[in-house]
C-alpha cells in the first residue's frame, strides 16, 4: 500500500508521464463537451421541437462515430507502430500533432468559420492521434515502474482518466460559460503542448525484444505463448460493455438540454460525477478482494451494479438521482479497470504486448462508431431518461456474460 501510495514522489519519470496525461486528457474532455453542447445548442439545429432534438442526436452522433473510427480502422497500424518504435517517441509524436491540429480548431473558432464539417474533419483527426496515445501509454506502465509497483501504476493509470475527465468536464463547462466557446477550445492546443513537453523530460527503460518475437495475436507462431483463458472473454466484455456505457456521453446533453432545461455548467457538473467516481473507484481498487480469485465473476457483480443503478433512470430522472448514479456507476467501473488491466499486465506475455494493447484498446473505444449510430438511432424513439435505462438493461448481459463463462469453469 505505501508503495502504491508513495509512487508519484518516489519516481520522477512516471509523475512526468502521468502529469502530462492528466493536463491533455483534461484538455480534450474541455474540448469534447463543448463541441457536443456547441453542436446541441447551435442556432442551426436548436429549439424545443422533436425534429431539434433529433437534428442535434443525429450530429453529435456523428462526431461521436468519427472520434471512435480510428482505433478500429487502424487497429493493425497502431500494434505495429507500437511494436516497432519507441514508446516515447510515439506519445511525444503524436501529442505534438495533436496540438497542432487543436490550434486549427481554435483559429476557425476564432475567426467565425468553424462549422459542422470542420468539426467533423478535424475531431477525426485528433482522434487519430489519441488512438496512438491511449494504448502507448498502457504498454509503457513497465517502462516507467519496477514489477512491483505495476498494479498501483495502474491504479494511478486509470485515475488519469478520471481526473482528467472530472477536471475538464467541470472547469471546461466553467470555462465556457465564463469565458467562451473560443478560450476553451484554445485550452485543448495548450494541454496537448504541455503533455508533449513533460513526456519528453522522462525517461523510458527500454525492453529490448528478439526480432523474431510473435507480435501479431493471429500468427500461427502465437501459439507457443497463448494468452491465458480468461483473457479472450473478458476483452470482450469490455467491448460489450463500451457499447452501452460510452452513449452515455451523448445522451447527458441530450437529458440536460431537453430533459433538464439546464445549462453547460449543468452538463459539466453531471458528467464530472461519473469521472469523481471513477477516481474513487480506481483509488480504492486496491481494498476490494477479486471474488474467489475469478476476475470474470468480479467483472460480472460490477456490471450488475452499474447496470441496475441506471436501469433506475427510468423511474427517478431528477438530476440529483442521475448525479449519485454516474457517482455510483463511475466507481463501480474504475474498481473493475484497475482490476482487470493489472491482470493483463501480469497475464499477457511481453512479446505480445504490443499488438495485444492495440487490440485492447480497439475493443474499449472500437464499438464507439456502433454504440453511438445506435444510440443515435434509439433516441429518435425514446426520452434521454429512458435511454440511460436503455444502457443499464446492456450493461446487466454483459454481467449475465461474465457470469456465464464463469460458471463454465466452476460448474
Amino acid at each position: 500500500m505505501q508503495a502504491r501510495e508513495n509512487l508519484l514522489v518516489r519516481n520522477r519519470n512516471f509523475r512526468l508521464v502521468w502529469a502530462g496525461q492528466v493536463l491533455s486528457q483534461a484538455g480534450s474532455r474541455a474540448y469534447f463537451i463543448n463541441l457536443l453542447w456547441w453542436i446541441v445548442t447551435t442556432s442551426s439545429i436548436s429549439g424545443e421541437s422533436a425534429d431539434s432534438a433529433t437534428s442535434a442526436a443525429w450530429a453529435s452522433g456523428i462526431l461521436l462515430v468519427l472520434m471512435g473510427l480510428p482505433s478500429v480502422l487502424m487497429m493493425k497500424v497502431i500494434g505495429r507502430t507500437l511494436s516497432r518504435y519507441p514508446t516515447k517517441k510515439i506519445l511525444v509524436g503524436f501529442e505534438l500533432c495533436g496540438a497542432a491540429l487543436s490550434l486549427v480548431v481554435f483559429a476557425l473558432a476564432a475567426t467565425g468559420r468553424l462549422d459542422l464539417g470542420w468539426t467533423w474533419a478535424l475531431s477525426g483527426l485528433i482522434a487519430i492521434c489519441q488512438s496512438f496515445v491511449d494504448p502507448a501509454l498502457v504498454k509503457a506502465v513497465p517502462e516507467l515502474v519496477d514489477e512491483a509497483d505495476i498494479e498501483g501504476a495502474v491504479g494511478f493509470e486509470s485515475a488519469t482518466q478520471a481526473i482528467a475527465f472530472f477536471s475538464g468536464a467541470a472547469l471546461g463547462a466553467i470555462a465556457s460559460g465564463t469565458l467562451g466557446f473560443v478560450f476553451t477550445i484554445g485550452l485543448n492546443a495548450l494541454s496537448y503542448l504541455a503533455s508533449a513537453l513533460m513526456t519528453l523530460g522522462a525517461s523510458f527503460r527500454v525492453n529490448a525484444q528478439p526480432q523474431s518475437a510473435p507480435e501479431d495475436l493471429a500468427h500461427p507462431d502465437t501459439k507457443a505463448v497463448a494468452l491465458p483463458p480468461d483473457v479472450p472473454p473478458l476483452l470482450r466484455a469490455f467491448g460489450l460493455a463500451n457499447l452501452f456505457m460510452f452513449p452515455l456521453f451523448l445522451i447527458l446533453p441530450l437529458f440536460v438540454s431537453k430533459s433538464l432545461g439546464g445549462s453547460v455548467i449543468t452538463l459539466g457538473v453531471l458528467e464530472a460525477c461519473f469521472w469523481l467516481g471513477l477516481v474513487a473507484g480506481a483509488a480504492s481498487a486496491g481494498l476490494v478482494p477479486v471474488i474467489s480469485g475469478d476476475f470474470l465473476r468480479t467483472s460480472a457483480a460490477l456490471f450488475f451494479f452499474f447496470g441496475g443503478m441506471l436501469a433506475s433512470v427510468a423511474l427517478l430522472a431528477s438530476q440529483w438521482w442521475v448525479g449519485l448514479v454516474l457517482l455510483a456507476g463511475g466507481a463501480s467501473a474504475g474498481i473493475l479497470n484497475v482490476k482487470v488491466v493489472t491482470y493483463f499486465q501480469n497475464a499477457v506475455p511481453e512479446t505480445l504486448r504490443g499488438n495485444f494493447f492495440a487490440r485492447l484498446q480497439a475493443w474499449v473505444t472500437g464499438v464507439q462508431p456502433a454504440s453511438y449510430l445506435l444510440f443515435t438511432f434509439v433516441l429518435t424513439f425514446i426520452s434521454p431518461q429512458h435511454g440511460f435505462a436503455a444502457c443499464g438493461v446492456g450493461l446487466v448481459a454483459t454481467g449475465a456474460y461474465c457470469w456465464m463463462r464463469s460458471r463454465k469453469k466452476h460448474p
